[in-house]
């Protein structure tokens, strides 16, 4: 009986103090300390992190642009005419043509800071026989892909003429002067598939391992595991055609059998073709440190930053706090107790950890109390103490 209250009270003891670990505002610790429980006790701690991002995207572009330009002042006709001269003058032609196209912008960061868990592990003082186990894992996975893929296709189709003009049959003088043709033609092919990748990882903690002062025969054991992966993809393709087909005119024109003097002028032709491709599948992978200590960084600044009391609103400021002495007649004067006059009294804060642990000791008082007076020997009592 007396084997079976003690092993009932180890159980107890070791419900009891998981429950207020199981309660404690902070899930994972930094530190784990496995100590002076019984002789025969078992003991195990296990603390799991796990992070995990996943990414993913898949762009898929396909443009096709188609243009076709007609311009004709040309293909006039001045003939069998008497009298004065004849003049053909056409107008010039200015044509632009602008093409631009941009796809597939992949933009992936990841803010979070997976540092692997550091701190102190020690199993200590614990008696003859325990068992303790600590298992400390942590694990973080990042995984990104991309797959981009465009196809572009740029048609371009222009017929620009100001020539092909006859004056034939005339009996005065016969003068041919054609315009300019001035044409610009400007395709831009990119950006295309520009993938723009952020890991922030975190800084290795360090870690330490103690083990010492347990009872004989004790079995002491601690696990530590880090994994830390990322897998990282980036698949561009892009396939684009540009097809040009320009034809110019300020020629072929005709001024024959005419009775007079003949004066043809043909225009300038001034054609700018401008083709730019890219950037074209420009993969910017970084996976950095320093992104997750600056961040730390901030978010201490942005904690010292709410610390900060808050100014009064109105009203006068209130006096600082002053301490008055007393003193008797022949002795020295002893410090009275602080006194803080006005200003609002900010409350009290702290986490439950002492509430719960007070808690969980009186459930084991009750409980012994009431094994005790279960027991075979135990006096007659209506409570003990």
């Amino acid at each position: 009986m007396k084997t079976n209250s003690r092993k009932v009270r180890i159980l107890i003891a070791s419900l009891s103090i998981l429950m207020v670990l199981s309660y404690t505002p902070y899930a994972i610790a930094e530190e784990i300390n496995v100590i002076d429980n019984g002789a025969g006790s078992i003991n195990t701690v296990t603390v799991d992190n796990t992070q995990q991002a996943s990414s993913q995207q898949n762009n898929t572009a396909q443009i096709n642009n188609s243009v076709s330009t007609t311009t004709d002042t040309g293909n006039n006709s001045a003939s069998n005419n008497t009298g004065d001269s004849q003049v053909v003058h056409t107008g010039d032609v200015d044509t632009l043509t602008t093409i631009s196209n941009s796809a597939n912008q992949s933009n992936i960061s990841d803010p979070s800071c997976c540092t692997a868990l550091g701190g102190t592990t020690t199993i200590n003082g614990n008696g003859a026989g325990s068992n303790n186990n600590a298992s400390v894992s942590s694990s973080t996975q990042t995984s990104v892909f991309i797959n981009n893929k465009v196809t572009i296709k740029n048609n371009i189709t222009q017929n620009l003429s100001t020539g092909n003009n006859k004056t034939n049959f005339n009996s005065g003088n016969v003068v041919i002067k054609t315009g300019n043709i001035k044409s610009v033609t400007e395709i831009k092919n990119g950006p295309l598939n520009v993938a723009n990748v952020l890991v922030s990882k975190g800084k290795e903690e360090a870690k330490t391992v103690k083990i010492f002062g347990n009872g004989f025969g004790s079995w002491n054991t601690v696990d530590v595991t880090d994994d830390d992966k990322a897998d990282i993809s980036v698949d561009n393709s892009v396939d684009f055609i540009n097809d040009l087909k320009n034809k110019y005119y300020t020629g072929g024109n005709e001024a024959d059998h005419n009775h007079g003097d003949v004066k043809i002028v043909t225009g300038d032709i001034e054609s700018l073709i401008n083709i730019i491709n890219g950037p074209i599948n420009v993969s910017i992978v970084k996976a950095e440190c320093d992104t997750c200590e600056k961040e730390k960084e901030y978010e201490k600044e942005k904690e010292k930053e709410k610390e900060k009391p808050a100014p009064p609103v109105g009203g006068n400021v209130p006096p600082p706090t002053t301490t008055t002495t007393t003193g008797g007649p022949g002795g020295p004067s002893a410090p009275s107790a602080p006194v803080t006059l006005g200003g609002p009294h900010l409350p009290i804060t702290g986490n439950n950890f002492l509430v719960l642990a007070l808690f969980g000791n009186i459930m084991m008082l009750l409980l012994g109390a009431y094994l005790r007076l279960r027991s075979g020997r135990s006096p007659g009592y209506a409570f003990a103490l």
